[in-house]
């Protein structure tokens, strides 16, 4: 129920109609008096409801605003783990396929995973179209392998919200 329906509701109270000719000058004032104080606490009581309805949808905008900062943090720390993972797998061999490194693989995969879940994805790949908007360009290299002006090399894997706003740009280097 908003404040313009309590409002209306007040306003449909009976006042008792006075008989014509009864009362003095003096209850004519205090009925005039009351209804003035009546009026004024009507509207301080709307204004305080209006306030108060305001004060609730700036709270919960301000707790949802703080929840996702929140999150982001905890993302972003994150992904400096994942970036580790990605570090130690590049170290490793094509051929080596020790038990560390499987589960390495493993760990990676799951920290993707956890990533998606919360609607975290990663991009930048190799060939794919610059984007100033997604993409840090860290250096410029000629590469005949891509097109130009597409990332040749990503040394450092961007995420964001699903198709939302971007967590962190991949760090690329371009094609000339």
């Amino acid at each position: 129920m908003g404040v313009e329906d309590m409002v209306t509701q007040q306003d449909q109270i009976p006042v008792e109609p006075q008989p014509q000719g009864v009362g003095s000058d003096q209850d004519h004032d205090k009925v005039a008096r009351l209804e003035a104080e009546l009026a004024t606490t009507r509207d301080r009581y709307v204004r305080l409801m209006a306030d108060m309805d305001n004060m609730q949808k700036r709270s919960k905008r301000e707790i949802t605003q703080e929840v996702q900062r929140s999150k982001d943090k905890l993302i972003r720390d994150w992904l400096a783990v994942v970036d580790g993972a990605e570090r130690a797998l590049s170290a490793a061999t094509d051929d080596d396929e020790s038990p560390w490194l499987e589960g390495t693989r493993g760990l990676h995969r799951l920290m993707l995973d956890i990533l998606a879940r919360h609607g975290v994805k990663p991009f930048g790949v190799r060939g794919e179209a610059f984007d100033p908007h997604l993409h840090e360009a860290i250096g410029m290299i000629p590469d005949p392998e891509v097109p130009s002006q597409s990332v040749a090399v990503v040394q450092v894997t961007g995420y964001r919200y699903n198709e939302g706003p971007v967590i962190r740009p991949a760090m690329v280097v371009v094609s000339q």
